[in-house]
């Protein structure tokens, strides 16, 4: 159920790319209700209603300027974070950047939706708006110290590394960014296949084709990258303990040394292992073309 303290307002006139930005955002704040319009006569009937806690905005809308509908929400609604979300970035970014609207600004990129629920959520902890904080921040404690398993996800990841109150723990944040990777993936794909066949012509394969390939070469990619994330937060726990900030006693130089040679060990046998699978990947990709 959303909590109607937190509202969040999204203005896309692009119908797919305010769907998946709507997707992301909505998993990352579940508790929040998010307010999505896409024509000026919804905007300015949520302009009237208020109560945003964040907006959202591409910059090209067809019916006004994403700045300009950010800072007329600025300008009725201070407190509200505002965020630039667009393809293009406008020729005076630096001067915008320096401004106080829009709060953030971040290209549509994969970049930009690894970021985007990121920059939303410091906003909201910056205006001291608690109940919009991303769903792992809002969990309660479990018996042990775990963290509950994240629903409607493929994959979980074991905490490993408690965090400070308030804070997110490191298995959200992993799992927050292969969500907006998921995200902006679909927004790639859902790119080629508006080009149609133009796009199939130049590639020498169907868009479907190619769709498989490129969700297969994610699944790769962001398989690696967890394996490789866990070690990571493994050497940043016996970081931690051997500079006495998360233990009450430290781990002795020598099993320090010793416990991060067999991380580095670890993540070097990983490395080998992915490029092997990547190899394979690769000789698949190009036999798929000569198809």
């Amino acid at each position: 159920m959303s909590n109607l303290s937190c509202k969040l307002l999204l203005v896309d006139s692009d119908v797919a790319d305010a769907e998946l930005a709507g997707d992301l955002l909505r998993q990352s704040f579940p508790h929040c209700e998010l307010v999505t319009v896409t024509d000026a006569v919804a905007f300015a009937e949520q302009l009237s209603l208020g109560g945003f806690a964040a907006a959202v905005s591409e910059l090209a809308l067809g019916w006004a300027s994403g700045t300009d509908v950010l800072t007329a929400i600025a300008d009725r609604y201070p407190e509200t974070v505002t965020v630039l979300f667009a393809k293009s970035l406008p020729p005076n970014v630096k001067d915008l950047q320096s401004a106080s609207v829009p709060s953030a600004i971040l290209k549509k990129d994969e970049a930009g939706f690894l970021k985007l629920a990121d920059t939303v959520g410091s906003g909201l902890c910056g205006a001291q708006a608690s109940e919009c904080h991303p769903e792992t921040e809002r969990r309660p404690s479990t018996p042990g110290g775990k963290t509950p398993a994240e629903p409607n996800s493929d994959q979980t990841v074991k905490p490993v590394l408690s965090t400070e109150p308030g804070q997110p723990s490191p298995e959200h944040l992993y799992l927050l960014r292969r969500k907006a990777a998921e995200a902006f993936l679909r927004w790639k794909i859902a790119d080629r296949n508006r080009a149609g066949e133009g796009h199939s012509k130049k590639s020498g394969k169907p868009p479907e084709k190619e769709a498989r390939m490129l969700k297969e070469d994610f699944d790769i990619t962001w398989d690696e990258k967890r394996e490789l994330y866990e070690l990571d937060v493994q050497l940043a726990l016996l970081n931690a303990r051997y500079l006495q900030t998360k233990e009450a006693s430290p781990i002795d130089p020598d099993s320090y040394l010793a416990q991060a040679e067999k991380v580095s060990i670890k993540k070097k046998q990983i490395a080998l292992k992915y490029r092997k699978i990547r190899d394979r990947f690769d000789a698949k990709w190009r036999q798929s073309m000569k198809d």
